[in-house]
Order: structure tokens, then sequence, then C-alpha cells
């Protein structure tokens, strides 16, 4: 299983994807040091289909892109997340991503399942770029009651390499969270899987451990669960869950964990 950790792009919720600098600095050295797999930096936007303020890492930039890869290291993916509704045509996103290559890893689309068809050819010039290419599937307990939507979306995994289940209203529980899988699974045991968890009912963690417990793939998650509306799964908690309880890694610097945390906390209440 893979740790993604998306604090810069969920966090820039808060923020409008603008960051303290010293902030941003000692976050990318401390995910250089922990069993984070995969961060997400934000956004790769387009300014003309923005009309109010949006900080840099919605607009991200190759020179900023590869001051990042430079401070996080060789061993570290990055990935960032592309908003549909900045781009017009595929030809103008493929234009702009091929900027990326070499440097970004994964790209990921945060798509309605009602309307994944009509993302086929966005996904298709991603992909033929050579990015790992990941679909968030938005709103997935739709699932639960309609295996159909799942079909639809799979006929176009050729374009895609991870399919995310993503409780974006966070109402799911545990059992959903293993109906849904099994419900992806019979249909195509072989598509990577992810979780990405809100946490309206406090069950962010209690999810995600019931993904892990069925072999999801990747796993999202935020320093202090910064992110749209109630949040989602802390970084720090999942860290702590897979060394004490799991023996999955060791986490040998718990007080760096924390020290960033304080600062996040602290922007958070400057943000209220």
């Amino acid at each position: 299983m893979k740790i993604l950790d998306c604090t810069l792009r969920d966090g820039g919720y808060y923020t409008n994807w603008d960051f303290d600098y010293h902030l941003v600095n000692n976050y990318l050295k401390l995910i250089r040091t922990i069993p984070v797999n995969v961060v997400e930096v934000g956004y790769r936007g387009n300014k003309n289909k923005k009309s109010s303020y949006y900080g840099e890492f919605y607009f991200l930039t190759v020179s900023n892109l590869k001051r990042i890869k430079s401070i996080i290291g060789k061993h570290k993916e990055i990935s960032i997340m592309i908003d549909l509704k900045d781009w017009n045509n595929p030809s103008d996103l493929k234009k702009n991503l091929s900027e990326c290559k070499g440097i970004v890893d994964i790209v990921r689309f945060a798509i309605n399942p009602k309307k994944i068809i009509k993302t086929k050819n966005f996904l298709k010039v991603t992909k033929s770029l050579g990015f790992e290419v990941c679909v968030n599937l938005m709103y997935s307990h739709l699932i639960l009651n309609n295996s159909n939507l799942v079909k639809q979306v799979l006929k176009l995994k050729k374009y895609f390499n991870i399919l995310y289940i993503v409780d974006s209203y966070g109402t799911l529980v545990t059992e959903d969270i293993k109906n849904i899988i099994k419900k992806i699974r019979d249909i195509d045991n072989k598509i990577q899987l992810g979780f990405h968890a809100h946490n309206n009912l406090e069950m962010a963690l209690s999810n995600s451990i019931e993904a892990i417990k069925n072999n999801i793939d990747y796993l999202d998650c935020t320093i202090t669960g910064m992110g749209r509306g109630a949040g989602n799964l802390k970084t720090e908690l999942l860290l702590t869950y897979l060394n004490l309880k799991k023996k999955m890694m060791k986490i040998n610097n718990y007080k760096n964990i924390a020290n960033v945390v304080s600062q996040f906390e602290e922007m958070k209440l400057k943000e209220q």
C-alpha cells in the first residue's frame, strides 16, 4: 500500500492555495523523512479560467515543482490534481502537462461517475504523456445501489491506472467501504484502488483501516486532516496506527511530525 499525503492540495481550501514559504519547506522536509510514498502538491490550473485569487499551489509552475522534488528527494513521487472545469479541450491540457514530464509522476482527476464518458479524451492525452493517471471517483456512495456506475467507469480503464473511492460527503461507514471495494473487484480484480476519506462522521480513520483490511493500494491523508469541509484522514494518526498497531513501518521522528502538525494547526486558526 502507498500513502499519498495531499496536505497542500486539499489544505488549499483554507488558504486559496497560498501557503507560507517556510511552512511549506518544513512540511516538505518532513515528507522526505517519513514513510509517505506520494505527495500531492496542488493543482496544475489554468489562469485564464480563474477570475478570483488563487495561490501558487493552484497554478503550480515547473520551477516550483522542481524545487519541491529537490527537497523531498528522488524516492518520493509527486502527484498533482486537475480540475476539468479549468480546461476547454484535451489539447490545451496536453500542452500544459507536457511541461511537467519527468517531474510529476501521478496526475489525478476528480470525476463525477455519471459524467465519466465526457472525460475520456482528457484521460487519454494525459496517459499518452506517460503519467500514471488516477480517477478520483466522487460520490462513491452511489455505487452501493448501482453497480452499473462501476461498469461505466471501467469501460475507460485503459486510459487510467488507479481508481479512487472518494467518500465525498463523509457519510460512509466501514461496512460500506467493504461493500464498495467488493463491488468493484467483482467486476475487475486487477484494477488498482485508492481510498480518500472525509471525516464528517468522525469515521475517516475507521473507514481507512477497513480499506487497509481490504487490501487497498493507495490511501490519502493530510496533516491535521485539513481539507474541504470536515476534512480528511489525519496523516499523523495514520502513521501512528501503522507503526504501533500494525507494525507496518517504523517512525523515529514523532517530535518532527508534531512540530509540523503544530505549525499547520496555527495556520488553520489564523485562516478561520
